[in-house]
């Protein structure tokens, strides 16, 4: 099987992302630099979106001065329909949404087009993926996909076909497991980009930063750090060696906005696996954490 890979998560280019986040946007020409140190350590994807503020302008920007030849993942805007609508109807607003994203990236196709929206998929369904078919059969986009947060929305993706999927998942989040979609998606050559293996920084907090608003984190934060201590791993390094040995998965996407954060996370891909004793000791303790712990949208800080 392939060896997992990164893809850069370019969400902190454009704007402030994530509880971990406090330097705040990064300055253009300071984009630039980290965007050409990404490429020169071989990073070969970024994962962006024209909702992640002005990323996707920093990208083209940088790819145009620079020349140099990046793989891309970005996504579809929401859509605003408030009822379902037919492919004739969505056609016209994909094309024009890819259209201005390759536009802005100064490309002429992108590695993949994700709905960033899970309620146009659930909403829409085929006639929705049916309007990316035709993108992607003018040579627009290699794959398409969506970028999903529940299983049920995963394995919708997988009925109706589609080339590649994001998800949240980390070594607290059995969710994916429990349906039992990375063997299903692997066995469909579906390509998983999975996101939030950090949950958004929530892994790498001081406990006493998070408990007074989110009061439910504390035993799985505790039981993650002590297995942490025992097997004598840093934290960062034990919830990342976890998904990128992940079976099924194929990238990370991981938010870096230094080049120490790049050198750092290359060094994890060649850390040490996990023994298969302990990757049964991480299913059976996470295997019930609260949901409103596991999505950041349910969180509710003070």
């Amino acid at each position: 099987m392939p060896k997992t890979d990164l893809t850069l998560g370019a969400a902190q280019l454009g704007m402030a992302y994530g509880i971990a986040n406090h330097r705040g946007k990064m300055g253009d020409d300071e984009v630039f630099e980290f965007l050409d140190e990404v490429y020169h350590l071989g990073i070969e994807k970024i994962d962006t979106s024209p909702a992640y503020g002005d990323s996707e302008q920093l990208i083209g920007r940088f790819l145009k001065q620079s020349g140099r030849n990046i793989k891309l993942v970005t996504k579809l805007p929401q859509l605003g329909f408030s009822s379902p609508a037919k492919t004739d109807q969505l056609a016209p607003r994909v094309r024009a949404a890819l259209e201005s994203s390759l536009k802005t990236l100064e490309v002429a196709a992108v590695e993949d087009y994700l709905i960033h929206s899970e309620e146009d998929f659930i909403l829409h369904g085929e006639a929705l993926v049916e309007a990316l078919r035709c993108c992607r059969q003018e040579g627009l986009v290699r794959r398409i996909g969506v970028s999903v947060y529940t299983p049920e929305a995963a394995l919708k993706a997988l009925d109706l076909g589609m080339d590649s999927i994001q998800l949240p998942c980390n070594i607290l989040d059995r969710r994916f497991d429990k349906v039992d979609f990375f063997t299903a998606a692997l066995s469909r050559s579906m390509m998983v980009y999975a996101r939030s293996i950090y949950l958004q920084g929530l892994l790498l907090l001081p406990l006493e930063k998070i408990l007074g608003w989110l009061p439910d984190a504390e035993k799985p934060l505790c039981q993650f750090r002590d297995l942490a201590h025992d097997l004598g791993r840093p934290l960062a390094e034990l919830a990342f060696v976890y998904m990128r040995d992940k079976y099924g998965v194929d990238s990370l996407v991981v938010g870096m906005e230094s080049v120490e954060q790049i050198h750092a996370n290359l060094k994890l891909l060649e850390a040490p696996g996990l023994d298969e004793g302990v990757l049964q000791v991480i299913n059976t303790v996470f295997a019930n954490v609260p949901i409103h712990v596991l999505n950041p949208s349910l969180w509710k800080r003070i």
